[in-house]
Parts: C-alpha cells; structure tokens; sequence
C-alpha cells in the first residue's frame, strides 16, 4: 500500500502523538510499503527527508516557533496551510489511504485529501482533540470549530481513540458510536531493564513530558516537599520535557528549598531518554488527564513501577497493586504516601517493575499496534 501520515508535530518536534506517528510510519515503510509524512517544519530540518528505506518526511512551513509547544494559532495556521499542500502532493504520490493523527488540526488536511482526491482516511484520536478532555484549555476553541471537526470525524472511514476512556468521550462528543480503540504503543527493544541493576541509596524518580496545567508536575515537587517533611530523604526526582510552566515550576522548586532533590534535565532525544530510564527506580505520572501517556508505557517497558493519578489513561496501563499504585487526583499527601512506600521497599520495586514490563510487552508493542492499523487499511483498501 501507499500510506499518507498527516500529522502537525513529528519528533524531534512534539509530544507522545508525535511519537505515535513516527513509529506507526516506521513500522509500517518496514513492511514494505511506500509511506509519506506530511508535518510541520521546524528551524533547519529538511523540507524533505529519507530517514530510511519505503519512508519520506515532508515538511512545510507552518510558523512553527517552538519543538514542545504549538499554540492553537499556529495549529491553524498548520491546517489552513496544510491543505493547499496536500492536494498535489496527494496527486503524485498517490496514496492508497491516509493516517491523520488529531482530529483538529490535521483532520480538515485528509479530508481534503479525501474530498479532492478521493484519499480515505483514518483518524486517531490523541487527547486534546476530543471536547472535554482538557475542557479548560480546548472547550472555548471548540465552541468555535465543532462544526468543522464533528464533519471530519464523520467522513474518516475509521475513528480511533487511544485510550478507552478517550474513546467513550469522543463517542459522545462526536456523536460516532463506532469509535475504535487502539491505544498507543512503545519501543520495547529500545526501552527495556537494565540487566544486573543494584539498588541505590538514592532512589531516582522520574517524571516525563510537557510541562502544561494537566501534567501537574507541580504536584510532584510538593509530594517531594512533604516526603522531606516526613524525614524522607534518599532520593531525587528528574523532570524530563519543558512547557508553559516551566519557569513557575523552577520558581517553586526553589521556594521549597528542592534545588538539591529536583532536577530539570529538558527535552532529550529518545535514546538518552531510553538510557536515563533504565537509570530510574520509579516514574511517576501525576497528570490531570491522560489519552494513552507514551511517557507512562516506556518506563513500564524500562521496567519502573508507576506512581499515577486514578484518571483515564493510566487507568488504563497501570494496575493497582500489579505494576504501580493509583492515587486521586489532586491529592499530594497519597501522591506522597505512595511515593513514600516504593521508595523504602526495594522488594515492592522490583516485583512491580517487572510486572510493568511483561504488561508493556504483552499489550502496548509498536508491532502489534500497527498491525491493528494495517489491518483497517487494507478493510479500506480491499486488500486482504
């Protein structure tokens, strides 16, 4: 087949559904057949690129400023200018069928695609552009532009979800009760254990992703404030990603007097993320919201246990007691409780951290993800 991705972030630019699109599209030029990225372009990355064999990158200029966080303007400015480029390109490369990731903003481009070209699409559903998901930051701009993404939801042969509460809302928000979910996958080659790992007298957690008002990480250093506070000293906490709230969260990092216990380490490419994590004792997740956090499946693949908010998403891929423990959301005292437990059982640690490991490569490898994705194209396609 001819694969078309669509999708406005696409590492090194992006987060978890940027993620998600590069190894689908990997995964998918690795069994042979011809794919086409089509993203957003970002400083001096190339407008075109061959990163390997059956696999092209496309990249336009879409007044993309910054690799971690687009704002809705420039989301549009992606979907207005996005679709002018996909129409020709869609006539010479001639795709098959298209993956567009995000209903809003990429969606409205497969559309395009389809109704010019004839292109089927499907559409993955990551979070953010479903109504209701972060209702705070999204719900104004829907108010706006549901119209426009309830019609690109209804025209993609296929809709998925990532997650299975993030499937129930978009069913309901969109008013589609065929709605799939296929969650997001991990890397477990290049996420794994560490073999022959010692315990440390310093027990390392360990937080990734976007510093924006879901992911709470500021949570996080307070429960780290409070665990001093109950004579908890051995260990540090490593924040890896960057955000809107990233000079706040420094601010009170140091009005907390944590310079010494919490770390900002930025955004690193993957393969350091992959070895920091192996590093690790336990990664923990305080979000607000989650669809499918990627962040969450690659340390459970590197074999950490879980401290996560009880929210869909992480109810999803950590099991209480089995692989991690859930806490309310918005409670730092249980976020420290349970912080507290791992951090003084290394017994605890290891039987959970291998019991994240089996569940990551059990439910959530990138093979297995995009066999469930190739078998709706060829439904589309007709070819068995």
């Amino acid at each position: 087949m001819r694969i078309l991705v669509i999708n406005y972030e696409y590492p090194p630019i992006g987060g978890g559904g940027g993620d998600a699109s590069k190894f689908l599209a990997e995964g998918y030029a690795e069994r042979d057949h011809e794919v086409l990225v089509l993203t957003a372009r970002w400083k001096d990355l190339p407008s075109w690129d061959n990163p390997q064999e059956h696999l092209s990158i496309r990249r336009f200029f879409s007044f993309r400023k910054s690799a971690d966080h687009c704002t809705p303007a420039r989301m549009l400015a992606f979907m207005l200018l996005g679709i002018p480029h996909v129409i020709p390109l869609v006539r010479k490369f001639k795709p098959d069928v298209s993956h567009c990731h995000f209903a809003i903003p990429v969606g409205p481009i497969g559309l395009a695609a389809r109704i010019f070209q004839k292109v089927p699409y499907i559409l993955t559903f990551q979070g953010g552009d479903v109504p209701g998901f972060v209702p705070e930051q999204t719900d104004k701009y829907f108010k706006l532009i549901k119209p426009l993404a309830k019609w690109v939801v209804h025209k993609a042969s296929f809709a998925v979800a990532v997650g299975e509460g993030l499937r129930r809302l978009a069913s309901s928000a969109y008013d589609r009760s065929d709605i799939l979910y296929i969650p997001n996958g991990v890397d477990v080659h290049l996420f794994k254990p560490l073999e022959g790992k010692k315990d440390s007298d310093c027990i390392r957690i360990l937080f990734a992703g976007r510093f924006n008002p879901q992911k709470a990480v500021d949570r996080l250093i307070r429960a780290a404030s409070l665990l001093k506070q109950k004579g908890v000293s051995n260990f540090m906490i490593d924040l890896y990603g960057g955000g809107p709230l990233e000079s706040d969260l420094i601010t009170l990092t140091k009005d907390l007097q944590l310079d010494h216990v919490v770390h900002f380490k930025g955004w690193v490419k993957r393969e350091e993320l992959a070895k920091d994590l192996r590093m690790a004792d336990i990664f923990s997740l305080p979000s607000d919201v989650e669809g499918m956090p990627v962040a969450c499946l690659q340390a459970m693949a590197s074999g950490l246990p879980i401290v996560g908010t009880r929210v869909m998403g992480i109810l999803e891929t950590v099991s209480e007691g089995e692989n991690g423990f859930l806490v309310e959301k918005g409670s730092i005292s249980a976020l420290s409780d349970a912080l507290g437990k791992l951090i003084t059982d290394p017994a605890l640690r290891g039987k959970m951290g291998a019991n994240s490991r089996i569940i990551a490569c059990q439910k959530y490898s990138w093979d297995a993800i995009c066999s469930k994705y190739l078998s709706l194209m060829r439904e589309i396609t007709g070819r068995g």
